[in-house]
């Protein structure tokens, strides 16, 4: 049993009793005989029942009408006791009690208020951007606390109160209302607002105001860490401008696949902000599906139609019966299993839905009048040792082929790991050191190329501008990071060093590898985007160049699917001689053989 509790146990009923007595003394009812031959008694119940109903725990700055009432049943149960068991006068009793039941309300109400206007002063002015639930929460929780919350900006819901705070205005008038509130800190929740992250930082650091991130963990337990997403890349993220885009999508209709997903839910936020006419959100996940639809709708945009579509991307009746009612223009095609270690235990289930998923959506793209398909890959799929980057490669080989036979216009992009998507490094290191758990590292040699969220869907939605028709498009994120790294990086941002970690060193799983690669054949064209450059031919070589080649590569994609369809352990390995054997046809420098996991 700790000191604190202890002295929570008796100090608080203590001081109740001495302004209690204080108030009977004002009154004379201490004079009474009744109240001096019962006083031992009336101290001992009230603090054992204040003990009962632990209203001595409870802090006086969080003064409740829960509170109060555990605090009147003490006091009740207290004066019950000394009649029915002590016999003391009813009439006594029911002075004492009114008495010490306004002592004790106006006592801690006016405790409460000297410790907020006391510390008021001592916390800073801080403004919230985004003001949904998890906004509320968090200023709920932590004002008076760390922070004087003073409300919310947001781009939706303005003037509106949410709790006990006003949306004061949105976020593009941030400079404004940190001036006119004096605002000394700005919150992010979680990632939501990342694509406005330079706004936010810019207009911050112009007004030296401090800018925090609050990550939301589980129930109410909240961490604010200062958001230092620059210091985890080791560099400047790489800024796109899509003002041209705009245009275009600006009165066309779009679909996105894997809506939900980290990079879809972001791609369906931009696209929607450009005003399409309608957007398509294909997820096969209900919860997800929801999430993004409600959010997007909340925006209240008059000329854009949502439509929210609950299918699997393997169904192809489903997917044409989806296009019949509405035929997109551009398709953003970013579903697909991604998780490697998932994915090497499911890998036949992995090849169904990344390779005849993005299949049967190129079927699609030839049947049906669209204009562009962006395809989503990885820079796994380059020399692949994991059964989902050569999934991904054979997307890319079949994007080349359907390339070269449709006037559709077919581009690919390439990331790298992309901070703060679901399932990814950060999210999972930053809850095993806020756990004080082990922090799970492959290898201290472990390198990968990092990006954030908004770099990836700039990077997606700028490769309608800046490349051509079977291009693929590629990022540049600078040197590759070691893993090490990243964590230590992280670990500073949450005021703590490498050394204080509980850093295991896990060895290499099935699939995985030192260091990822961003192209094969070495023909990295320079785009019009200083810090963007496109591959042909989606990076295949001349593999795609003849018609014969390109049916005989579809011919063994769609064998390969067909075996993953019927359980055949062999499709692991005959997808590994494909891209063995398209990789040998390509300047391919490092020699190196793609080898996979025998199928689990």
């Amino acid at each position: 049993m700790s000191f604190s509790y202890v002295v929570n146990i008796f100090f608080r009923p203590v001081l109740d009793l001495l302004i209690i007595n204080t108030y009977l003394v004002v009154l004379g009812l201490v004079r009474q005989e009744s109240f001096f031959d019962n006083y031992l008694e009336f101290t001992s119940l009230f603090i054992f029942f204040s003990v009962v109903t632990q209203s001595n725990l409870d802090s006086w700055r969080h003064t409740t009408p829960f509170s109060i009432l555990r605090a009147a049943t003490a006091l009740t149960a207290t004066c019950f006791s000394l009649h029915f068991v002590f016999n003391v006068e009813q009439q006594f009793l029911f002075s004492l009690y009114s008495v010490s039941l306004v002592t004790m309300l106006i006592s801690r109400i006016v405790r409460k208020l000297i410790f907020e206007n006391t510390n008021n002063h001592n916390f800073q002015r801080t403004l919230i951007v985004g003001s949904d639930k998890k906004a509320v929460s968090l200023a709920n929780h932590v004002n008076k606390e760390t922070h004087n919350i003073v409300g919310f900006v947001d781009d939706f819901d303005v003037n509106l109160v949410k709790g006990k705070f006003k949306v004061l205005g949105k976020i593009e008038n941030l400079k404004e209302v940190i001036q006119e509130f004096k605002i000394k800190e700005v919150i992010i929740i979680d990632c939501n607002y990342f694509n406005k992250s330079k706004l936010i930082k810019d207009v911050c650091n112009e007004l030296s105001v401090t800018i925090s991130e609050a990550n939301l963990f589980s129930g109410q337990n909240f961490k604010i860490n200062k958001l230092e997403l620059n210091s985890l890349l080791g560099r400047e993220p790489k800024e796109v401008d899509l003002s041209e885009l705009a245009v275009s999508i600006g009165s066309a209709k779009v679909c996105v696949t894997g809506a939900g997903g980290s990079i879809g839910s972001e791609l369906v936020r931009q696209l929607t902000l450009m005003q399409p006419e309608e957007i398509v959100l294909i997820e096969n996940c209900e919860y997800n599906l929801f999430k993004i639809t409600n959010e997007v709708k909340a925006l209240n945009l008059e000329n854009t139609k949502i439509i929210p579509r609950m299918i699997d991307i393997t169904n192809m009746e489903a997917l044409r019966s989806c296009f019949q009612a509405s035929c997109p223009d551009y398709i953003f095609h970013a579903a697909a299993y991604k998780h490697v270690a998932l994915v090497e235990s499911n890998p036949k289930e992995a090849i169904v839905n990344n390779v005849l998923g993005t299949k049967n959506l190129l079927d699609l793209s030839k049947e049906f009048p669209i204009k562009s398909f962006i395809l989503i890959s990885t820079d796994k799929a380059v020399n692949p040792t994991s059964v989902m980057g050569a999934t991904k490669r054979l997307c890319e080989i079949l994007l080349a082929c359907y390339a070269k036979e449709s006037s559709c216009e077919y581009r690919a992009v390439r990331f790298g790991n992309v901070l703060g998507s679901s399932g990814s490094l950060i999210p999972i290191v930053m809850d095993q050191i806020l756990n004080n758990e082990k922090v799970t590292i492959t290898d201290i040699r472990m390198k990968r190329y990092f990006m954030t969220i908004p770099e990836a869907v700039g990077l997606v939605l700028n490769s309608l501008t800046v490349s051509e028709n079977a291009s693929l498009c590629v990022l540049k994120m600078g040197e590759p990071i070691r893993i090490i790294d990243i964590v230590e990086r992280l670990a500073k941002t949450m005021g703590k060093t490498l050394d204080s970690l509980n850093i295991v060193f896990t060895g290499m799983k099935k699939g995985e590898k030192l260091f990822e690669e961003l192209y094969l054949t070495g023909e990295e064209h320079q785009t019009s985007h200083d810090d963007i450059v496109t591959l042909p031919n989606c990076d295949c070589g001349s593999n795609v160049d003849d018609e014969i080649s390109r049916k005989m590569l579809m011919k063994r994609i769609n064998e390969i699917i067909l075996a993953a369809i019927e359980n055949d352990p062999n499709c692991i390995l005959e997808m590994s001689q494909l891209i063995n054997e398209t990789n040998n046809t390509i300047n391919n420098k490092s020699g190196f053989i793609v080898q996979l996991g025998e199928a689990g």
